[in-house]
């Protein structure tokens, strides 16, 4: 079998000019095992059922860790580290890959109950309410939080110039700005630890 990815419906192979055909093996439900790994590289099993699991973003204080599900929708849940159990934290149209405020009290994410795949903001406890970001002019995936708490980084794929990399801040106007927008395509920015710098 051909692996596929579900949402994107991209296979993964090449044919050489020889007519060589290479491919990853698999097959779409891509369901993944979740694993703790210790600074000496040992994998612990974490005690839940294989899923298409992704994007998993650790919660401060070894509480546990945000963690995307490939379905239908894809939806963001907590893991809690301690007792093992899952909380579903969206519940409207496909969510995506959530990033954490400084104190992981808060997750923004990209979602598609838009029209537009738009940013929206979320307690990471469950509690209350998603609320949007902003209103999104072109599809947007949220991709780092400065630990300053002040920015956020995220990829806006413009029909012109493809995945570009822009910036919100959180104080002030609080008005997104390209920061890296050519032709070529820029994405998955993330903060340095001091916050001066984008990779």
């Amino acid at each position: 079998k051909l692996q596929v990815t579900p949402q994107s419906l991209e296979a993964r192979f090449d044919l050489s000019a020889d007519g060589t055909l290479i491919y990853v093996p698999g097959d779409s439900s891509l369901e993944r095992t979740l694993v703790w790994s210790d600074r000496n590289g040992t994998l612990r099993p974490a005690p839940v059922p294989p899923r298409p699991y992704a994007h998993p973003v650790l919660l401060p204080n070894g509480q546990g860790m945000i963690l995307e599900i490939e379905g239908t929708p894809h939806n963001l849940w907590r893991y809690d580290s301690i007792s093992g159990a899952m909380m579903l934290l969206t519940h409207e149209g496909a969510n995506h890959r959530a990033v954490l405020s400084p104190d992981g009290q808060v997750m923004a994410y990209s979602s598609d109950r838009t029209a537009t795949r738009s940013l929206f903001r979320q307690a990471t406890d469950g509690s209350g309410r998603s609320e949007p970001i902003m209103e999104a002019p072109y599809p947007q995936d949220v991709t780092s939080w400065s630990r300053d708490g002040k920015w956020l980084a995220f990829t806006q794929r413009n029909p012109q110039t493809g995945a570009d990399i822009w910036v919100l801040p959180l104080t002030g106007d609080r008005k997104a700005r390209a920061f890296l927008a050519t032709p070529f395509t820029e994405q998955t920015a993330a903060f340095s630890r001091d916050g001066r710098w984008l990779a």
